[in-house]
């Protein structure tokens, strides 16, 4: 599943790395994720954000991948990278409705189940 299963569609790798990215930061926090992704993967994380209709979450990833590598080891950095992350993904139930709008609207961007 981690580029979105065998028969992926171009909507379900576009979630898996948008997915990958998510589930880093919130396992090890987002300087974590932005430091341990490569820049690839970053860039395909920031566009399954905008591309689930998530901008604000895009924005604040592009922002904080901007900004990581002058301050991942300043005072507070990691707490406010996190903070700033939460403000625009609160929950996983944020990622989960836009997922589920996005699956009614264009279906056919994601490989069948079963």
């Amino acid at each position: 599943m981690h580029a979105g299963g065998l028969d992926a569609r171009a909507g379900d790798q576009t979630v898996a790395a948008m997915l990958r990215f998510h589930g880093r930061a919130m396992s090890s926090g987002v300087v974590d994720a932005l430091m341990e992704l490569d820049p690839i993967e970053l860039d395909d994380a920031i566009d399954g954000y905008r591309y689930i209709g998530l901008d604000g979450a895009a924005d604040v990833t592009f922002s904080l991948r901007q900004e990581v590598d002058l301050r991942a080891h300043e005072d507070g950095f990691e707490g406010e990278a996190d903070s700033r992350y939460a403000s625009v993904v609160p929950d996983d139930a944020t990622l989960a409705a836009a997922f589920e709008q996005l699956f009614r609207d264009r279906p056919g961007d994601f490989a069948p189940i079963g």
